[in-house]
């Protein structure tokens, strides 16, 4: 999976998140299940992505904007970040 298709899965993870739709809300098997469907990838990859959906939202920015380092791999995102954003840049590898 690409650093592109990591933040479309991401993004579709944290609106279901953050929906006020009962019929979307992340918390059940059947929204995980239907976005690894759709994604076309495993239930436990789309769990471990809304497990650590705590990326900076200035972050994402710069990488759909594709002024990610050129380092960035997807394996790294899906590692648990730092939990203060004024943290993540560095950790990520990112000029300030």
């Amino acid at each position: 999976m690409g650093l592109a298709q990591f933040l479309w899965l991401y993004i579709r993870c944290k609106f279901l998140q953050e929906s006020a739709r009962p019929d979307v809300k992340i918390n059940t098997l059947g929204s995980i299940k239907a976005i690894a469907i759709s994604e076309n990838v495993t239930e436990r990859y789309v769990a471990r992505v809304l497990r650590d959906s705590l990326l900076a939202p200035g972050l994402i920015e710069r990488i759909l904007a594709g002024r990610q380092p050129v380092t960035l791999a997807v394996r790294q995102l899906l590692d648990p970040p730092p939990i203060d954003w004024a943290e993540q840049p560095r950790h990520f590898g990112f000029s300030s």
